[in-house]
């Protein structure tokens, strides 16, 4: 059974996917696996190194579950001085 989760893209992760938001159906899935399908969706994700992504607010390690209707923020490393 698909499930929908909402994406929400930061930073440079948002100008690699061209947009802010957007909504996608998959199969429960790993973080890992998530993490694959956006590499072969928006191949520009491979430049950013330390791509960290939280699930419902909380970061998570690549074997984390998403829940079903959860909110997945993509968070590019930052810099600064």
């Amino acid at each position: 059974m698909a499930l929908t989760h909402e994406l929400i893209f930061f930073g440079a992760a948002s100008e690699i996917a061209g947009m802010r938001k957007t909504s996608i159906q998959c199969e429960a899935m790993a973080i890992r696996d998530l993490r694959k399908l956006l590499m072969s969706k928006y191949p520009g994700f491979s430049q950013l190194a330390g791509l960290a992504i939280a699930v419902n607010h909380t970061l998570c390690d690549e074997e984390t579950i998403i829940s079903e209707n959860a909110e997945i923020a993509l968070l590019p490393p930052v810099s600064g001085g």
